[in-house]
């Protein structure tokens, strides 16, 4: 009987329904139901004012939880790409480092930064990643070498003619000869820089380095944008 009745109660509110419709134009009908919901969703919100900041709040954290487990796994890819290259190049330190403008000036002028994410050395090689942390690219004049020619590989001697600054870091990190090149993306991504502590051997080929360069910088561009 309460089944009965449930479906007769149903079949009574289709038929409303359908009155309605006959009664007035469809395209009428649909704009007084969105007018209704719109009004229940502000009365709602006056009732209660704290469900869409809790709802928002709530979130926020939930997409907070899987950009970090993003984030986890494309950094595991990221050091093993970072790894991989080291050895590829010969090198004996890999550093990608990472643009963001997380500071701005008075007038609100965002600064540009590059910051370390992730670094491979081998035994015997001291990390100076911790180093690279919030480096103002505007101190560096390699970093507008960089974004108009993407690429730069040589000596100490041949860095300081572009950057006298980076120069006098770099050998305070032992560095002999070093290989920069900019990861594109929509937007500059970040700079994949790889050094050499000890003078290169006669074999050492610029170009070869960079073609390794720019096959790691593809696969880690891809994996800096991913948010999904």
């Amino acid at each position: 009987m309460k089944n009965l009745e449930n479906t007769e109660k149903g079949i009574g509110w289709i038929e409303r329904i359908m009155a309605l419709v006959e009664k007035y134009s469809i395209f009428q009908f649909a704009k007084a139901f969105l007018i209704l919901l719109i009004t229940a969703l502000v009365v709602g919100f006056i009732a209660n004012p704290s469900w869409i900041f809790e709802k928002y709040k709530q979130w926020e954290e939930d997409n907070h939880k899987i950009e970090m487990v993003i984030s986890e796994k494309n950094n595991v890819l990221m050091q093993t790409e970072v790894e991989g290259l080291l050895w590829r190049t010969n090198a004996d330190r890999v550093i990608l480092l990472s643009y963001h403008n997380t500071k701005k000036s008075l007038a609100g002028v965002p600064y540009i930064y590059l910051t370390a994410v992730n670094e491979y050395f081998r035994d015997g090689v001291a990390p100076v990643a911790e180093g690279y942390s919030a480096v103002k690219t505007s101190l560096y004049p390699m970093i507008n070498y960089l974004s108009s020619k993407n690429f730069f590989c040589g000596d100490i001697e041949e860095l300081r003619k572009i950057d006298k600054a980076l120069a006098y870091r770099m050998e305070g990190n032992d560095v002999k000869h070093l290989a920069m090149l900019q990861i594109e993306g929509d937007v500059p991504l970040g700079v994949l820089v790889v050094t050499f502590t000890e003078t290169v051997p006669d074999n050492h080929s610029c170009e070869e380095v960079e073609k390794q360069l720019r096959k790691s910088a593809l696969k880690l561009g891809v994996l800096m944008e991913n948010k999904k």
